[in-house]
């Protein structure tokens, strides 16, 4: 928790502005420009933001990832589908165990999308566009040592492929200081 309150600041610009400032600030910092996509509204605001400055700058098609946490509504599945088959975008579709929290369970305190170990436990079946942890590098198979979703993304990218990475997240005001 945060031990000191932070003060808005007012500025004599807009939301959108101020967003699309910070897009392009990323595109002049980083080689490339990745977009965490859950399919709601706020990540879909940033993507689209990020494509459009992807296009000012002729850097398409811009890298996106989408981490399924497979407990997730089929009306989302079937939206971030629609998403993934733009042509502006190069879509990987992540469908990794990585190590959550648990909050129903004092004897299990982490759970396992996708868990390799029980897929009779899964939610419903693995999308046929899905990388899953036998296709990630270096990505540990045992239970013990899976990471966390932020620990999986330095497994993600290659620097000699993808150079300096910024990472474009959509979350909202209210929950940004807590995440």
């Amino acid at each position: 928790m945060l031990n000191r309150i932070r003060k808005k600041k007012g500025v004599q610009k807009d939301v959108l502005t101020l967003a699309r400032e910070r897009v392009s600030q990323a595109f002049d910092l980083f080689d490339t420009v990745a977009v965490s996509f859950s399919g709601g509204k706020d990540s879909t605001a940033v993507l689209n933001l990020t494509i459009e400055e992807a296009e000012r700058r002729g850097k398409l098609p811009v890298l996106v990832f989408h981490y399924d946490e497979e407990a997730i509504p089929w009306e989302t599945v079937d939206y971030v589908r629609r998403v993934s088959k733009d042509p502006r975008v190069d879509f990987k579709w992540l469908c990794l165990p990585v190590q959550h929290r648990n909050a129903c369970s004092r004897k299990q305190p982490y759970w396992y999308p996708w868990d390799p170990d029980c897929p009779e436990k899964w939610v419903r079946p693995m999308p046929e566009e899905a990388i899953t942890w036998d296709m990630v590098s270096g990505f540990p198979i045992e239970e013990e040592k899976r990471p966390t979703l932020p620990e999986s993304v330095g497994l993600l990218f290659n620097a000699e492929k993808y150079g300096r990475v910024g990472m474009m997240l959509g979350i909202r005001a209210d929950e940004s200081l807590t995440r």
